[in-house]
């Protein structure tokens, strides 16, 4: 066996030691009495139900596994169902354990899959402290009462205006608290590791594919400086006015910002049906329910189509069209070998799907997960090149 087969296999079973001891954990634990999405202004979350701990923790003391996907999916929630844990998806996720570059990633991989299968009263998010309540306490206090806008429908809130000064960032901005803690306490789509920290720096060009109300747009423009450039891809007119009076509100950072009114997809030029609202409206091929259409833009075509000579940034949070998008960014890839930031969380195969596209390349990339809620979304792959 060679050295990099070997270290593959300690690392696989590393992974389905790690992995058991979650959820023998989780079986029994209930975290029901924590606080939550509704703290945030978001629907509940529901809850698998309890009739099979038993039969959870039996399985788990026989190493079982199969038994135990077969009664997570016939007992689980909406957000699990259909979550196959070994059976069909097993062999990736001992591939994806293998594959991360730090223990934070592998860590964090574990604790994700187990929300998944068990959901929010039996695993505790490692987020889920003291401090982060105490910080969306700060931010809901600092959201302004009097100053606020109607948001999409499917929010059920509307935005309110808020200055980001006390986290250090010169920005105002029409939002939520949920976004205000992903996006600038949290830092979503910033990596520190050992080797690199991976998000936009000055003089860069970065692509911010799905802008929505702009606070990543705005986010990078204040990190690329006056001599960088951030492109933001937004294609529903609801959000669009809303990215416009957030810009509005800080000229200096617009005057950075290019606005591009399409969906990103692995073709260009395709007309593609919008269906959802606000943050969750999504382009597909199905016309049924459909509330519009677009027509799509691919990274590459873009990049040859402005000319432009470098892109050392690219975020993807597109609801589930990551995959599309970074078939569509391929030779943007090969040729700039940008830091990448890649939400994994619309369906459970992007989990492993994603950083598998991104390996194949063979680009050398060094792969990153980290997590920046409470509850089951917002988990974000990052990628920097060797």
């Amino acid at each position: 066996m060679s050295s990099v087969s070997a270290k593959a296999a300690v690392n696989a079973s590393h992974f389905d030691g790690a992995y058991k001891a979650v959820l023998r954990a989780a079986a029994t634990a209930d975290h029901s009495s924590l606080p939550h999405r509704e703290q945030l202004g978001l629907a509940p979350e529901r809850a698998n139900r309890k009739s099979s701990i038993r039969k959870v923790a039996g399985a788990l003391r026989r190493g079982d596994l199969s038994a135990l996907s077969r009664l997570i999916s016939k007992e689980a929630d909406a957000q699990a169902r259909g979550f196959d844990l070994v059976s069909s998806a097993m062999g990736r996720w001992r591939w994806l354990y293998d594959a991360v570059s730090d223990d934070t990633s592998r860590d964090i991989l574990i604790f994700v899959l187990a929300y998944r299968a068990l959901g929010w009263p039996r695993v505790r998010m490692p987020l889920n402290t003291e401090e982060y309540w105490r910080q969306a306490a700060l931010v809901e206090k600092a959201l302004s009462s009097d100053d606020r806008i109607p948001a999409p429908d499917v929010l059920d809130q509307d935005l309110a205006r808020i200055s980001l000064a006390e986290w250090g960032f010169d920005i105002d901005l029409y939002s939520r608290t949920v976004d205000v803690l992903a996006q600038f306490v949290c830092q979503q789509y910033r990596c520190e590791t050992a080797a690199a920290d991976i998000s936009p720096s000055a003089g860069e060009v970065a692509l911010d594919c799905g802008a929505c109300f702009g606070d990543t747009a705005l986010n990078f423009a204040s990190k690329v400086g006056p001599q960088g450039r951030v492109f933001t891809f937004e294609f529903l007119p609801v959000n669009l006015a809303i990215l416009a009076r957030n810009l509005e509100l800080n000229p200096e950072l617009a005057d950075r910002i290019s606005i591009v009114e399409s969906p990103v997809w692995s073709e260009h030029g395709t007309p593609l049906w919008i269906h959802g609202d606000g943050p969750r409206a999504l382009v597909n091929d199905q016309e049924a329910g459909a509330d519009g259409k677009a027509t799509t833009v691919s990274i590459d075509q873009f990049v040859a189509d402005r000319d432009l000579d470098r892109v050392d940034f690219i975020k993807m949070d597109i609801e589930g069209a990551e995959l599309d998008a970074l078939r569509g960014a391929a030779e943007t890839l090969r040729r700039f070998k940008p830091r990448l930031a890649i939400c994994l969380y619309h369906r459970l195969s992007d989990i492993h799907e994603i950083p598998w596209l991104i390996d194949q390349m063979g680009l050398g990339y060094r792969l990153h997960i980290r997590h920046f809620t409470v509850y089951g979304t917002e988990t974000v792959l990052f990628a920097d090149a060797r």
